[in-house]
């Protein structure tokens, strides 16, 4: 049951050999996004589909893991496939230790709509920076303060465009951050 279970998860999941570094479970899932048969993936290691490790790098990266510094390491890279496309990934890697043979177990995300959607908002809060700095109009962003009773009672001057500081003579670097009363008391 167990084993139909990782071969039904909608992750990739991977064990492998921790002294080898060789494949030796990788689930339905990982074999049908990467392209490869199971035999062909039982003769390769983490380091064939990893294209950003080196064997050095990858035993860098692995380390701690091994030294038992820590119990799980978690981080992103790029997989890639047997028809050279490639993908970014989550990570979630640790290490079972037993006494006949240790094992690495490697849970595999693909994060590639995230990674659209982080690429997507960063474009989208670029234009909307260059059209507010761009405006001839002053724009300031500010964060209101509230009281213990939810009334608003100051806010906080959080950035501003160009045309702000000439309308208003004041210097955004002498402002950003500052409450509305510490800025128009003077």
């Amino acid at each position: 049951q167990l084993y139909e279970a990782l071969n039904a998860s909608l992750n990739e999941i991977y064990l492998f050999d921790a002294e080898t570094l060789r494949f030796s479970f990788v689930s339905k899932g990982a074999q049908r996004n990467l392209g490869y048969s199971s035999e062909e993936l039982e003769q390769m290691t983490p380091i064939d589909i990893k294209t950003e490790f080196t064997l050095e790098t990858f035993e860098e990266k692995i380390a701690p893991l091994r030294r038992g510094e820590i119990p799980a390491l978690h981080f992103e890279t790029i997989h890639q496939r047997k028809d050279a496309t490639t993908y970014p990934v989550e990570v979630h890697l640790q290490l079972f230790k037993h006494p006949e043979r240790c094992v690495f177990l490697a849970i595999i995300m693909d994060i590639s709509e995230r990674k659209w959607g982080e690429e997507a908002l960063r474009l989208s809060e670029e234009r909307l920076r260059l059209l507010i700095s761009n405006m001839a109009e002053g724009v300031a962003l500010h964060e209101i303060i509230f009281d213990e009773n939810n009334t608003a009672v100051n806010y906080r001057l959080m950035d501003c465009n160009p045309e702000f500081e000439l309308i208003t003579h004041l210097k955004k670097e002498e402002v950003v951050g500052r409450l509305a009363t510490e800025i128009y008391q003077q």
